[in-house]
Order: structure tokens, then sequence, then C-alpha cells
């Protein structure tokens, strides 16, 4: 390639990288192609791995302790399509993702980031992420409802805008799995313990189950059901969200009964409830 559209390739790519930032080296090898032909959108290939773990900024999300390893193409398509795009698109594409993004776990074996002039920057991938429930607190920023102690697994598909947050969440398909946590609503200062949680969600609405014990009087009992508009709920956005459930228990006396569901549909405001109670006396 001539060395004038060598540079102009290389700074070409730059200023795609430029939302992605790097704090340590890495391994990369870039490999740029052209016909020569005049007003020719050269195409731009950059291999990279990160063995150590490093730590990654993408359009505004910082990520540490990642270790990857993926191709950087001024394209949005690997086939025929490609010979027709005028390079303004670029893919992205990783495998073997292990990281750390604000105290969850993450874990991905591929994943794709494309992004085009029109439609922005977009990630698809199925992600497992663990860690424990406070820092799903933190994340959605939600001050009425969050959790305490215990653990969570979560498996999610996501494909959605790379910078909107809430749209990824909203609009991904996930497995969630909760063990041995609280649930606290904060005006009410109501806790709830609970044994296990599993949660199916689809786009807005979500189906889950619930196993745990009442706190006095230790009976187990069970609730599945469905929810709808859970973002209302997730991030204490305008709008109502609503559930249908079915409550199974073997043995609940009326203490039971009244500090899981309160009295004449009204929890207490003014006496903290359950767990909350051992810790504010």
């Amino acid at each position: 390639m001539e060395p004038g559209r060598a540079i102009v390739a290389s700074g070409f790519a730059r200023r795609k990288l430029e939302p992605y930032s790097v704090a340590k080296p890495f391994y990369s090898k870039t490999t740029i192609s052209s016909y020569f032909m005049p007003e020719e959108p050269v195409l731009v290939n950059i291999d990279f791995r990160m063995e150590e773990e490093n730590e990654v900024t993408a359009k505004g999300f910082l990520f540490e302790q990642v270790t990857l390893n993926g191709r950087f193409t001024n394209r949005l398509y690997d086939d025929k399509r490609a010979e027709k795009e005028d390079g303004k698109n670029l893919r992205i594409a990783l495998n073997k993702v292990n990281t750390v993004y604000d105290d969850f776990f993450v874990q991905a074996p591929s994943a794709l980031i494309t992004t085009t002039p029109k439609g922005g920057a977009r990630l698809k991938t199925t992600v497992n992420i663990n860690g424990k429930p406070a820092s799903i607190s933190r994340f959605l920023k939600n001050d009425k409802f969050f959790f305490k102690r215990g653990k969570f697994d979560l498996v999610a598909s996501v494909d959605g805008p790379l910078g909107d947050k809430q749209g990824l969440i909203i609009n991904s398909e996930a497995d969630l799995v909760l063990k041995h946590f609280s649930a606290v609503y904060k005006p009410s200062n109501t806790s709830f313990p609970f044994v296990h949680l599993k949660l199916h969600k689809k786009q807005g609405d979500a189906n889950f189950s619930i196993v745990s014990s009442t706190l006095e009087n230790g009976n187990d009992f069970m609730i599945d059901g469905g929810m709808t508009n859970m973002k209302a709920l997730l991030f204490a956005i305008a709008g109502r969200s609503t559930s249908e459930v079915n409550f199974v228990a073997k043995k609940l006396n009326w203490t039971d009964f009244v500090n899981l569901f309160g009295e004449n549909g009204y929890l207490d405001d003014g006496n903290p409830k359950n767990d909350l109670q051992k810790n504010n006396p």
C-alpha cells in the first residue's frame, strides 16, 4: 500500500477507536488491505489479545481485570456485503471475555460491538454475571427498593444500544437467581428475607418464583407469578409495575400473614418489620 494511504487508514482506525481506551500495553497486529483504486475505502483489521489483567473504558463504561482476544474491522459485515461498504462502519468481535464491572464478575464466550453512523454503537452478547445483590442496587440507582446480603447469578442475552444502560436491561432476556438475601423497601422501612428467588425476564415483563420461610415462626412458603412493566420497579420511573402471584404455605399464622402482607393491605410505615427490626432497634 502507498505510504500516504496507510497513514490515512491508520488515522481512521485511531479516530474510530477513540471511545475505547486501554490502560496497559497489549498485543495487537494491524493489517491494511487495498486494491489501490481511487476513492476506495481501505480495509483495516486489528487483531488483539489481553492475556494479563487490563483496564478498559468503552463508551463511558469502566471494565477492570480484563482478559480477552478479538478483532477490530472497519466493516459491519464479514461476507460479500462488506464489498459495498464505505468504511464508515466498524465491528469489534470479542472472545473469551472475563472482567469486573462495578463489583460484578462478568464472563462472555463472545461479544459483538458494531457501530454505524446512523445507528451508533450496539452490543450483542450472552453474558454470565455474578456477585452480591447489593451491587445490583447500586447499579440500578433505585433509592426505594434494594437488596442486602446473599449472592446472585445472572445469565442474560443482550442486543441493544451500547450507551443505553436502562435500554439494555429492559430489552434483554435474562435468567436471575438470588440466594439467601433480603429485599428492602425503604418507603415503609421494611425488609423481607428470602432463601431463593428465580426470575425469568423477557423484555419488559418477567415470571418469578420465591422460596422462603417466615421470620418469626419459620413457616415455609412459596410464591410464583408474573410481573408487567418491570422497568417501573427497577428504575423508579413513571408508570406502574403490577404482579399476579400464587402463594402456597402449609402453615401460616396471623403474625406471619401481617408481617408478609401488612394489615388491611398496608405495612406499618412507622414500625420497621422483619430483619430491619433487628438492625434498627
